[in-house]
């Protein structure tokens, strides 16, 4: 008995997919930016809102990697594809991610502590308002 269709499963793992590169899925938490004053943590979510569009390019090439990884046909071709593409948006948000910490940094009034950084990582660089 065939309980789902291969388009189905496809369609089903590729909203999972995007599912779990949301930072509020299945109730994930973030931690609140540790002893952040209001300019800090409003410089935090201006970091934050700076990088969807980034973000969500990390989302979509991810999901495109899990279609064609599920695919019905292996196409290495299209998988290594997928990947590369995914690649690129990494570094992409790495960079973005970087400048956009650099101008956190510069400013004395929403420079952030050794402690508020390690949040940060431990967050990949997404806090809880």
């Amino acid at each position: 008995m065939k309980l789902f269709s291969t388009k189905s499963l496809l369609m089903i793992l590729t909203a999972a997919g995007l599912l779990f590169t949301s930072s509020s899925a299945f109730g994930q938490r973030r931690d609140r930016l540790p002893n952040g004053t209001p300019e800090q943590i409003q410089a935090v979510v201006n970091m934050m809102n700076s990088l969807s569009v980034f973000t969500a390019a990390v989302a979509e090439a991810r999901a495109g990697l899990a279609t064609a990884t599920f695919a019905e046909v292996k196409d290495e071709a299209v998988i290594r594809q997928r990947a590369e593409a995914l690649r690129e948006a990494e570094i992409a948000l790495a960079m973005a991610r970087g400048e956009a910490f650099a101008r956190v940094q510069a400013d004395p009034a929403t420079r952030l502590t050794p402690e508020q950084i390690a949040s940060l990582i431990r967050n990949e660089g997404e806090i809880r308002i």
